[in-house]
């Protein structure tokens, strides 16, 4: 895998995460800190929608809307000062208008979903990894017509990302055993990472490689499968400071959020978007 060119498109962002594109050149993120959804656009960043709260992860619906997780930021050290309830909603990106889709699992209240994904027959897929600091046990849930249920309740592992394998298997990280794992009874592990580096957001390739935000590693990592087992990641890092927490592919353009300076100083953030030229093209969506 090749890092032919790497560009920071906007600087000074509030920890961007989920990035999501929806054109050429055209890429919406989060940003955490300032409870807002962003677009790069035209060369440049502007508001989408302020949504209070702390959103998480951005997926584009067959509806036209943005869907997004709202994990509040009720955990850890962060505290976000305009507190929303946890679950998923729906923001039209032309009115502007936000709908509560979900904030339930069950008869469960949602914790803190992470992020999300339309998988094969329209279901919304999403991780919801619990509170920290105090480990809960992590849910890999699905919404469909209107019912959201857990699929897959794990241990104290954090799911993070989330997202379909070219094959058409669920997969999803998990930042604390630093594995990225497929949907199975009982899931199984299909790629594992080298410390440091904590799997968060991830993008699959057409060729099945999966490029991953590997949080501490200081850039990404790519597996690409061997015989249906993935091979070891092969780490690129493309400049200093680094904290990569998503990524996107658009054709062989990958989108990167980094959170930089961000991570440590919400009042002063210092996230920025890269773009990367690469060797891969990333897989269509479903």
């Amino acid at each position: 895998m090749t890092i032919r060119s790497a560009t920071v498109v906007a600087e000074s962002l509030g920890f961007p995460e989920g990035p999501l594109v929806l054109g050429p050149s055209r890429v919406a993120f989060v940003e955490l800190y300032r409870a807002r959804i962003s677009l790069f656009a035209e060369g440049m960043v502007r508001t989408l929608a302020v949504v209070g709260g702390c959103p998480n992860g951005l997926a584009l619906g067959p509806d036209g809307r943005i869907y997004f997780t709202q994990n509040s930021g009720g955990g850890g050290w962060y505290r976000c000062p305009d507190p929303k309830t946890p679950g998923i909603y729906a923001l039209d990106p032309l009115s502007g208008s936000v709908e509560q889709v979900t904030t339930t699992a069950g008869a469960q209240a949602l914790r803190q979903p992470n992020d999300l994904c339309f998988g094969p027959g329209g279901a919304l897929w999403f991780t919801d990894p619990g509170t920290d600091p105090q480990p809960q046990p992590g849910w890999i849930c699905r919404h469909s017509e209107g019912s959201t249920e857990v699929v897959h309740q794990l241990g104290p592992v954090f799911p993070n990302g989330i997202g379909f394998a070219a094959e058409g298997r669920l997969i999803w990280s998990e930042s604390r055993t630093g594995t990225i794992m497929a949907a199975g009874d009982p899931p199984s592990v299909v790629c594992s990472f080298a410390a440091p580096g904590r799997p968060d957001g991830f993008a699959v390739c057409a060729d099945g490689t999966v490029a991953v935000a590997t949080l501490q590693s200081g850039g990404l990592d790519f597996a690409t499968p061997r015989g249906g087992m993935m091979a070891t990641a092969q780490r690129q890092i493309w400049a200093s400071g680094v904290v990569a927490t998503n990524c996107a592919f658009d054709g062989s353009t990958l989108w990167v959020t980094d959170a930089s300076a961000a991570c440590d100083e919400p009042e002063h953030p210092g996230g920025r978007p890269w773009r990367l030229e690469t060797d891969l093209v990333g897989q269509k969506l479903c």
